[in-house]
């Protein structure tokens, strides 16, 4: 036999246990989703075919949670009649309780459409062209944007009830000015904070916009409707901002976005962030205290705790109760400075035996894993109000960062991995062959769906560099690697059995 070498190797353990987990007859009437589900992402059909998909990733009705408005200025309803033609199901890219997109837009003139048109965006503010401007997101939904209507909270099919702080207060409007998305109650009210109450979103740039004139030594720009950011002296414009979990309200949005998606045809999603990624995060401290989850652990503490164990606790009053304010008190005593949430102090192993802190780590999982299901059972009850009696949830995240939120309320798992990535390499991660297995990977992501198939979206970016081009081999070079070691390459089918791919390289 050939010798083999280590990017062969590493590629032959990631292919085979991807196949090697849905071995087995399948069953009769089963959703499209358990035929071996062979997703291409791309806006091309031909691009698709020519890859053996069944299902297209195209993008023809994405909903990164930029308000409905956002999600009819994408619709490219052509595209998904024009897979569907071709016999492939389309599915779309949407968010679970990840990030809420927010970006800066030129406003265009109606003509004909039911909605205003947008010239330049965040992608495109190179060539902004001096006319109005707007940040669209999903504050314009629950706000009932003029410039977004009718696809607000009033749609009368697309509607829903309005966003709330949790004493019941409407959140609309902005805190200070008007302009600036980071100011919206809508974001204050439904997002995630940090132990400090500070509103949490991820920055982004247009690089062409942010490029140093040599002569001027300033941003080409243009900067119109634009914000200086201190930490990186760029001009931002586009912010992530981060959903809580616990507020009802994006349960609520879920409806409304996957009706509209439905009503347009396509056949599923891909939901990111089907996790505690943005709501707990991998350093809880900094995105876990939202205003809804703040105010609903006050509920599992009077459910769940009797008045002397409360008191034990420090919870003198729990209708009243602050969980940041008693963690940053006990931080402070053991000698937090009341500001850097990098501080060692909030990596103390003393915090496992803390009782406040077990407490509201539980409330959260559970919380997390409601607000799943039900974000789960809201995109089903809407898609099957379209029709669509099957339509595909297919979650990331999972396992490597479920922190046992999600619970099999899931059609199937869809994940990211990524090589070089702190969860999959090293001592505690799933390390490459032939140093380690993925196959405990995706038996693991199995159980955590309905599907008795697993998709990964395996990234090797990050790989390569490390290895220096070690890694750097094209897909189709192994499948005729593949071809030489079996005899003929071969790729899963609708049957038991399985279709050879003729002429393939």
């Amino acid at each position: 036999m050939r010798s083999l070498t280590l990017q062969q190797l590493i590629l032959i353990g990631i292919v085979e246990s991807s196949f090697l987990v849905a071995f087995g007859a399948v069953a009769q009437n089963t959703p499209f989703w358990d035929s071996f589900p062979r997703i291409v992402e791309t806006p091309r059909l031909e691009t698709a075919l020519d890859h053996h998909a069944n299902i297209g990733s195209c993008a023809s009705q994405t909903d990164p949670t930029w308000g409905i408005y956002g999600q009819r200025i994408g619709s490219k309803p052509g595209r998904t009649e024009k897979f569907h033609q071709a016999g492939l199901k389309t599915i779309s890219y949407f968010e679970t309780f990840g990030q809420s997109y927010c970006y800066v837009a030129e406003i265009g003139q109606k003509k004909t459409e039911d909605f205003t048109p947008l010239g330049a965006g965040h992608w495109s503010w190179q060539r902004y062209s001096g006319g109005p401007i707007a940040w669209v997101g999903v504050h314009q939904y629950f706000d009932d944007d003029p410039i977004a209507r009718p696809y607000t909270r009033t749609h009368p099919r697309y509607g829903s009830p309005g966003a709330t702080y949790p004493d019941g207060t409407i959140a609309t409007g902005y805190i200070t000015s008007v302009t600036d998305p980071r100011t919206s109650r809508v974001f204050d009210a439904l997002c995630s904070k940090d132990i400090l109450g500070n509103l949490i979103y991820e920055t982004y740039y247009n690089p062409e916009v942010n490029e140093i004139d040599r002569d001027t030594g300033k941003p080409r720009g243009p900067l119109d409707g634009l914000f200086l950011m201190p930490e990186t002296r760029k001009y931002a414009s586009l912010f992530m901002f981060k959903k809580d979990s616990a507020c009802p309200a994006w349960i609520d949005y879920t409806r409304a976005s996957t009706l509209m998606a439905a009503d347009a045809g396509i056949d599923g999603m891909w939901t990111d962030n089907f996790s505690p990624w943005d709501s707990f995060g991998h350093r809880p401290i900094q995105i876990a205290f939202g205003e809804w989850s703040v105010a609903r652990f006050r509920d599992h503490l009077k459910k769940e705790f009797s008045r002397d164990q409360l008191k034990s606790m420090g919870v003198e009053n729990p209708n009243t109760f602050d969980i940041r304010k008693s963690l940053i008190g006990i931080a402070k005593k053991w000698g937090w400075d009341g500001e850097n949430l990098n501080s060692p102090i909030w990596k103390d192993k003393r915090w496992l035996e803390e009782p406040l802190w077990r407490a509201y780590v539980i409330f959260k999982r559970r919380a997390g894993t409601e607000a799943l299901e039900k974000y789960y059972h809201a995109v089903k009850d809407a898609a099957r109000e379209a029709g669509k009696e099957e339509f595909l949830v297919a979650g990331n995240d999972i396992p490597g960062f479920s922190l046992g939120w999600p619970r099999g309320t899931l059609d199937m798992v869809s994940t990211e991995v990524t090589a070089g990535w702190g969860l999959a390499r090293g001592a505690r991660g799933f390390r490459l062959p032939p140093f380690g297995r993925y196959a405990p990977f995706y038996k693991l992501a199995r159980e955590h769906a309905q599907s008795r198939f697993v998709n990964i979206w395996f990234y090797r970016c990050c790989c390569q560099m490390k290895m220096s081009g070690s890694c750097q081999v094209e897909m189709s070079g192994y499948m005729a690697f593949w071809r030489e070691r079996h005899g003929r390459g071969h790729i899963a089918d609708e049957t038991s059995g399985s279709r050879p791919i003729e002429g393939d390289s």
